[in-house]
C-alpha cells in the first residue's frame, strides 16, 4: 500500500539499480563523510480532504528532514540507517532540536553530514521508512484516511481489506512519452489466504497475481516452468534483493559460545536443495549477508 503513494529520494529499476526518484542526482564529498541530493523541483504532496492543514505547495528540502526526524522519533525498527549520521545521538536524548547532520543549503539541496566516510549510506535509503511526507503532517495523522505522498497513485479509500486509489494526475514521471500512472483507477486487496487468492485470480476478480512461495508447487512445475493448466496467463519475473537467513542468538549458550557449533549448523543446510526444490530454481544461493546484484557491491 505504502509504496503506491509514497516515495523517496531514490529507488531501484528493474535491472536493480538505483535511479533517481525525488532527487535528480547525488554525490559524495571526496572524502565520503557528505552525501548531498539536489531534489526533483516542482512535485507536489496528495490532497486528501481530511488534510485540511496541508496547502499546495511543491516539496523542498525542509520535508525531507522532517520526514527523516519524523522517522527517527518513532518505533521504527528502521531507525538505524541514520546511525552514522551526524547529531543522531543529541536529537534522539532531546539535547537538540534537530539533527545536525540533516543540512538544507537550499530549498533543492539536501544534504547528510556524516560521522566517518559510510558508502552504504545510499543504499539504505532505499528503505520504505525514508520516503517523503509533508513537513506539516501531525504525529497523529491517520494515514489510512488518505495518503499525502508524491507517488503515482492516491489512496482514496482503506477499509482493512481494500485499498482503492486514483491516478494522480501531476505525478512527475513520464516514460517514453507517457505519463505515469496510465489507468485511471487501482484497487489492492489484502487477501491472506494464497488458495483464496489464486481463486479470485482465476475467476477475474483479480488482475494481478503476486505468487507466493505456497504456490509454488500449485503454478510452477520442479523446473520452475509454468504448468500447462497456467500458460495461458502472463508471467513476469521480478528479481527481488530479499534474503532469507537463519540468526543465532549470540546472548545465550550455545550459541553464542559454541563456534564449531555454528559451524556445523551451517554445514547441515543444504542451500542448493532448497533454492532448487522450495523454491523452484527461483532463487540464488546467497553468499553474503549483502545479496548478490546490489550496485556497489559486486
Amino acid at each position: 500500500m505504502v509504496t503506491q503513494s509514497y516515495e523517496g529520494l531514490i529507488a531501484l529499476d528493474g535491472q536493480a539499480k538505483i535511479v533517481p526518484a525525488l532527487a535528480t542526482s547525488w554525490n559524495f564529498s571526496p572524502s565520503g563523510d557528505t552525501l548531498t541530493f539536489q531534489l526533483r523541483r516542482g512535485v507536489h504532496f496528495h490532497q486528501p480532504p481530511s488534510a485540511t492543514w496541508l496547502k499546495a505547495r511543491s516539496m523542498d528540502s525542509e520535508d525531507v528532514k522532517a520526514s527523516f526526524e519524523r522517522m527517527l522519533k518513532t518505533t521504527s525498527a528502521y531507525t538505524y540507517i541514520f546511525d552514522y549520521v551526524q547529531g543522531v545521538e543529541d536529537f534522539r536524548s532531546g539535547k537538540a532540536k534537530h539533527v545536525s547532520g540533516f543540512q538544507t543549503p537550499d530549498a533543492a539541496t539536501f544534504t547528510i553530514a556524516l560521522k566517518q566516510p559510510f558508502p552504504t549510506m545510499l543504499q539504505w535509503l532505499l528503505a520504505p521508512a525514508a520516503y517523503i511526507v509533508p513537513r506539516e503532517v501531525p504525529a497523529d495523522y491517520d494515514f489510512s484516511r488518505g495518503s499525502i505522498g508524491t507517488g503515482p497513485w492516491v489512496l482514496t479509500s482503506w477499509d482493512g481489506a481494500v485499498g482503492k486509489f486514483d491516478a494522480n494526475r501531476n505525478y512527475w514521471l513520464v516514460e517514453t512519452g507517457t505519463r505515469i500512472p496510465m489507468a485511471d483507477n487501482l484497487s489492492v486487496r489484502v487477501m491472506k489466504d494464497p488458495n483464496a487468492a489464486l481463486a479470485a485470480f482465476r475467476s477475474g476478480e483479480l488482475d494481478i497475481l503476486n505468487v507466493p512461495l505456497a504456490l509454488y508447487s500449485e503454478i510452477l512445475m520442479p523446473s520452475g516452468e509454468l504448468k500447462d493448466s497456467y500458460k495461458q496467463y502472463p508471467f513476469r519475473e521480478v528479481k527481488l534483493l530479499n534474503l532469507k537467513f537463519l540468526a543465532f542468538n549470540m546472548q545465550k549458550a550455545p550459541w553464542g559460545k559454541n563456534l564449531d557449533l555454528r559451524r556445523r549448523v551451517s554445514d547441515g543446510i543444504d542451500r542448493n536443495a532448497i533454492t532448487r526444490q522450495l523454491f523452484r530454481g527461483r532463487a540464488r544461493v546467497a553468499t553474503s549477508v549483502i545479496p548478490t546484484g546490489i550496485p556497489g557491491f559486486e
